[in-house]
């Protein structure tokens, strides 16, 4: 359990997977299963600003990385989507599960990253 601090609400977005004409399974995001998360906490964690340049072609990209603090029991895997303070973030990685020595504290950590531009 967090401490009482941890008061987000973020939803989860996960994608139903499909199978292409290949065989291989693919995620459809247009009409992924929306799932609740109560007793977070979403901290940022970096940002950071490229520009590319390329024949007569001038784009900046934005790269905003956070942590999200979750129960250890929350339903978060790999390939979801992360909606928090209306932005919609990726998980970079697999979400951790950290115990604590007293069992008091323990909690899922999952990095996560959104890009524009």
């Amino acid at each position: 359990m967090l401490p009482s601090w941890c008061n987000d609400t973020v939803y989860v977005l996960r994608a139903s997977l499909i199978t292409t004409q290949r065989g291989s399974e693919v995620q459809d995001w247009s009409n992924p299963l929306k799932i609740p998360i109560e007793g977070c906490s979403i901290q940022p964690a970096n940002s950071a600003a490229n520009t590319r340049t390329g024949f007569d072609d001038i784009r900046q990209n934005t790269t905003i990385s956070a942590v999200l603090y979750a129960p250890p029991a929350a339903d978060i895997r790999a390939h979801d989507r992360v909606v928090a303070d209306g932005v919609t973030y990726t998980l970079d990685g697999e979400p951790l599960l950290l115990r604590s020595p007293t069992g008091r504290v323990n909690h899922k950590v999952c990095n996560l990253i959104e890009w524009s531009g």
